[in-house]
């Protein structure tokens, strides 16, 4: 038993709930009976109860509840620090709000998009089903706390191109007695960054 006692089990259930909500969101992208639009509408109502799981369990392990006076500031902080980083390992880039109900949450890469993005074909149509899911997260959160919402997802894809250095020949020299370094580009990767628009209908 000795040799388990040093794995680091956070990871292990990390990593098994990242597959179990990848196999779901699966599971209902298979389905050959519903048209995409019911699709990312089931996703969403998925997202929704386990944003209100997550909840409940984070207030729980802080000793709090529901019925803990939270304003709307402190509840926003709450979605980007806690349920951030218990999603995603991290926390949001950037929380902004016009102070009139509506919220403005700006982040990169999300952990979720890894594997359903791998089909370039269907980049974008991924990208919108996982970000329908992240949507009824944040529903979900916040309907906890008794605030119901819509909640709008965009998104940017930006192409990265790294540069390897033959570090082996780093310099050559041509007749002309000219230094030139040896580049040669890797293959092209695509970054993202999200946006989520929060707009609280009970305010």
């Amino acid at each position: 038993m000795a040799m388990y006692q040093n794995i680091d089990r956070s990871n292990i259930y990390d990593t098994i709930f990242h597959l179990m909500v990848l196999e779901t969101m699966n599971y209902i992208l298979k389905k050959e009976n519903l048209e995409i639009n019911l699709k990312i509408s089931q996703i969403d109502e998925i997202g929704s109860h386990l944003g209100e799981r997550i909840t409940n369990h984070l207030l729980n392990k802080n000793n709090l509840s529901t019925s803990t006076k939270m304003e709307v500031d402190e509840i926003m902080k709450f979605l980007g620090r806690d349920v951030w980083l218990f999603l995603f390992s991290k926390q949001i880039t950037k929380l902004q709000t016009n102070r009139k109900g509506t919220f403005l949450i700006d982040c990169d890469e999300l952990k979720f998009h890894h594997c359903l993005i791998s089909e370039k074909n269907n980049l974008n149509e991924n990208i919108e089903i996982i970000l329908s899911f992240i949507c009824g997260i944040i529903k979900g959160v916040l309907g906890t706390f008794n605030h119901e919402c819509n909640v709008t997802a965009t998104f940017k894809i930006q192409p990265i191109i790294n540069l390897l250095l033959n570090v082996s020949n780093p310099l050559t020299i041509d007749n002309k007695n000219n230094y030139n370094t040896t580049n040669s580009p890797t293959q092209p990767q695509n970054a993202c960054s999200y946006s989520f628009t929060i707009s609280l209908l009970n305010i």
